[in-house]
């Protein structure tokens, strides 16, 4: 295989991958599948724009019926959560690779179908927490690694903006079905920082309420939300977000080490995001800014995972974000679900039994 023909299932995220995946001239977009028509003449535009050759696009309204066409090698999957298990094993079965928007299904037990079809399928199966393949967290593990901030003690990430700024889908707004900034959207930093803390959590601490509101939230949407981890291997963390603040910039992190200390802004100054690093003791500053025009800017790693799944599918490179990865994730949202509910501290054997 010298190329890869794609197939998007779920247009109104889907389509923000169609020139992702058209970066790379080994990539074809070949059809796109929606209940709504009105989405499916947008996408297939879309690809005809992007494509020097304004090659035709194959339209589906069912995934049943786009496998049932099957002329495709990968799916990307773009759907609202609860249909995220449903719809990936019914690809995996039909042996087609997958990427799958994040997060991997609302449940754990939504997640035990695909788990098995992972198991039995042969083609690669990737989720779209694509922050953690971009140029900004491979530069923070470099340093990392390279022992210059010494031993990492503690890792932070903190969000801070105005969520009603735009019009949402509806499980987007419902904490059930996934909805709110601390499901919906930090997840991918509370991979990000457990990525630099370099192991699994052991148990996890959460506030979350609307403003004003104090105590256990077991139904309500979380405005505001603290979240405190500590990791197996003793390292300490923290993620802290408002969706009802503007703010500019509206993210920052940070990894604190026995011999320094690394600073991160996910945006400034290109788009890519910049480092602040303070090493050796704190004997020496390096200031590190990722090129706006070579990484992918604003939605962080967005190009680069295509990249990644491209290279599993085509060379066989291990995964960069596979089932067991996800999972992780999944658990971890799991726990602060449940804190914040209780307002009790959540070990992870409280949530893996």
């Amino acid at each position: 295989m010298e190329s890869i023909k794609y197939a998007i299932v779920g247009l109104n995220h889907g389509k923000g991958h169609i020139p992702a995946i058209l970066a790379n001239p080994g990539r074809k977009v070949v059809a796109v599948c929606d209940k709504d028509k009105s989405m499916i003449e947008t996408a297939a535009k879309l690809v005809r724009e992007k494509t020097s050759s304004g090659n035709e696009v194959k339209q589906f309204f069912s995934i049943d019926e786009l496998l049932d066409w099957g002329m495709f090698d990968a799916a990307v999957i773009a759907v609202p959560p609860k249909l995220h298990s449903e719809l990936a094993v019914k690809a995996l079965n039909a042996g087609k690779h997958v990427l799958l928007e994040k997060p991997i299904t609302n449940t754990l037990e939504e997640a035990e179908p695909l788990r098995e079809a992972c198991r039995k399928s042969k083609a690669v199966f990737q989720v779209g927490y694509e922050v953690r393949s971009s140029q900004l967290v491979s530069k923070t593990m470099e340093v990392i690694n390279s022992g210059k901030i010494g031993d990492v003690v503690f890792v932070w990430w903190h969000m801070f903006l105005d969520y009603s700024e735009h019009e949402r889908p509806y499980w987007q707004t419902v904490r059930k079905l996934g909805g709110g900034k601390l499901q919906d959207c930090c997840p991918h930093y509370i991979d990000v920082i457990s990525i630099f803390a370099g192991a699994p959590f052991y148990r996890i601490t959460a506030y979350g309420t609307a403003k004003g509101k104090k105590g256990p939230n077991p139904e309500d949407m979380a405005e505001v939300a603290a979240v405190m981890f500590e990791y197996e291997n003793g390292v300490k963390g923290n993620l802290n977000m408002s969706q009802i603040t503007p703010a500019n910039p509206n993210s920052l992190f940070g990894v604190a080490g026995t011999r320094g200390i690394i600073y991160g802004d996910p945006w400034l100054p290109e788009g890519a995001g910049s480092l602040d690093c303070y090493t050796e003791g704190c004997l020496y500053r390096e200031r590190i800014t990722i090129s706006g025009s070579m990484a992918s800017r604003g939605h962080l790693g967005f190009v680069e995972q295509h990249d990644a799944f491209m290279k599993s599918i085509l060379e066989g490179a291990k995964v960069v974000c596979s089932f067991d990865d996800a999972y992780e994730i999944l658990l971890m949202s799991q726990a602060i679900d449940r804190s914040v509910s209780t307002g009790e501290t959540v070990l992870r054997s409280d949530i893996t039994g």
